[in-house]
C-alpha cells in the first residue's frame, strides 16, 4: 500500500490530463443527491472509486474548516486524514454521487484501515462564503490517533494524485509547512 492515501479502493490513476470543471456559476440542483445514494467525497492520493461502482461523474468539491492531516499506520506508511481548525482553511478532493453497493465496497475498504466515515458539507472549489453546501461522506482517522509527518514520497504521491484531478495543492503545501517560515 502506498502511504499517505486512503486504502486502495479504485483503479489505478489514469496518466491521461484531467479536465477542467467550470463551476463558477453554481447551480443547487447540481448539489442534490438522489434518494437512495450517497455523495461521498475523496480526498486522499486515491481519488478513484472501486472498479464497477454505480456512481455519478466525479465532481471537484472542498469542505471548509479542516486542513490536511497524517496519521501513521501500523505498517509505518501515513494515513491522509482530516483535522478540524478554526478558521478558513480548506481542503479540495473529488465528490461522487454513489449506488448503495458503492458505498459498502467504500465503507469496507476504508474500515480496514481503521477509517471512520463522517458526514461533512462540500461546496464547489470557487464558491464563496455564502454558497450552497451539500452534505457528503469522507473517511477520517479518529481524532485520537496521533499526527505523524509524512514522507516525501507519500507527499508526492499526494501532489500528483491531486495535480492529475484538477486540485489545488496548497492544502497540501499547508500541511507540510511548505513556504512557513
Amino acid at each position: 500500500m502506498v502511504g499517505c492515501h486512503a486504502p486502495s479502493v479504485g483503479s489505478e490513476p489514469s496518466q491521461e490530463p484531467s479536465q477542467e470543471v467550470e463551476v463558477d456559476d453554481v447551480n443547487e440542483s447540481e448539489l442534490d443527491t438522489p434518494e437512495g445514494q450517497t455523495r461521498v467525497f475523496l480526498f486522499g492520493a486515491q481519488l478513484d472509486l472501486p472498479e464497477g461502482c454505480d456512481a455519478q461523474p466525479a465532481q471537484p468539491m472542498r469542505v471548509r474548516g479542516y486542513q490536511l492531516g497524517f496519521v501513521a499506520e501500523h505498517d509505518g506508511a501515513h494515513l491522509v486524514t482530516l483535522q478540524p481548525i478554526r478558521g478558513d482553511g480548506t481542503v479540495p478532493g473529488l465528490s461522487y454521487v454513489v449506488s448503495a453497493p458503492c458505498l459498502q465496497r467504500l465503507q469496507a475498504a476504508f474500515a480496514s484501515a481503521g477509517l471512520e466515515p463522517t458526514e461533512l458539507q462540500v461546496e464547489p472549489p470557487s464558491a464563496g462564503r455564502s454558497a450552497p453546501t451539500t452534505p457528503a461522506t469522507a473517511w477520517l482517522a479518529p481524532s485520537d490517533r496521533p499526527p505523524a509527518a509524512a514522507s516525501p514520497d507519500e507527499v508526492s504521491a499526494l501532489r500528483e494524485a491531486w495535480t492529475a484531478a484538477g486540485l489545488d495543492t496548497r492544502a497540501i503545501d499547508d500541511a507540510v509547512g511548505v513556504g512557513a517560515p
